[in-house]
């Protein structure tokens, strides 16, 4: 079989219709990712990011201490705040009333996560329950106050394992 020789590439009959040589892409009737047809929604979405991606993005508000507290003051008060108010604080303040509009909405949404945390903690106490774990309410909670710092955590661990190496 030395005047064997491979059936010629590709090994399967190409339809009339198809050339017998490989084409560059663009002559091969490929599309390019730019000029991939995008569902409408997805289309207006890219404009939209591009125009958002060329703008400059404005600096983020850091409220001052006086400014927190009067808000947080104004907030406990009532969470939504009308506009006569609001316009009243924006100028006392000296900020937007678009700043301390938002600042009392991501106040709101601050309350809320906080109440979803304390909401979950209840439910995994009560599936721990479930289960024969001790409640944690016979424990007293732990305040910031109450937390040792990482120094007296370090000395509590020596003596402990100190402790268990002499039982």
């Amino acid at each position: 079989p030395s005047n064997y020789s491979p059936p010629p590439f590709p090994y399967f009959p190409l339809p009339s219709y198809l050339p017998a040589f490989p084409l560059p892409p663009h002559q091969a009737g490929m599309i390019s990712f730019e000029t991939l047809p995008f569902p409408a929604g997805l289309a207006a979405f890219l404009a939209r990011r591009s125009r958002k991606d060329a703008r400059e993005r404005r600096q983020r508000t850091t409220f001052s201490q006086s400014q927190t507290s009067l808000l947080e003051g104004e907030y406990c008060g009532t969470e939504y705040i009308s506009r006569p108010r609001r316009c009243q604080l924006a100028e006392s303040l000296q900020l937007s009333e678009t700043q301390i509009k938002i600042w009392f909405q991501n106040r709101r949404a601050k309350d809320k996560r906080m109440e979803k945390a304390v909401t979950d903690q209840q439910f995994r106490y009560l599936t721990m329950a479930g289960m024969g774990y001790p409640s944690p309410h016979c424990f007293p909670p732990l305040l910031p106050s109450d937390l040792p710092s990482p120094h007296s955590q370090e000395q509590t661990i020596m003596q402990r394992g100190h402790e268990m190496q002499f039982k």
